[in-house]
């Protein structure tokens, strides 16, 4: 319940930069389907998306620029061009 109550207080706001780190893995798969509808929603009218994430599904579906880091140095920066 603790994770749920943070993803509601966390996403009822409308920022013009949001920030994620990893996506929501906490709940149950009705919970979790909920929650991917809401981060669509905000990710939608978000400005600005910083997604910090190991999945290459997630930056597929939300990103146009990755940058890699390894061992906190940055090393690759690419743009993702949309098919």
């Amino acid at each position: 319940m603790l994770a749920r109550l943070n993803f509601a207080i966390s996403t009822c706001l409308k920022p013009d930069i949001l920030l994620i780190d990893e996506g929501i893995g906490a709940g149950d798969a009705d919970f979790q389907a909920a929650a991917q509808r809401r981060i669509d929603e905000i990710m939608g009218s978000a400005k600005i998306v910083v997604l910090a994430t190991h999945s290459d599904d997630l930056i597929n579906k939300y990103c146009n620029k990755v940058i890699t880091f390894e061992k906190g140095a940055i090393k690759g920066m690419e743009n993702i061009v949309s098919a």
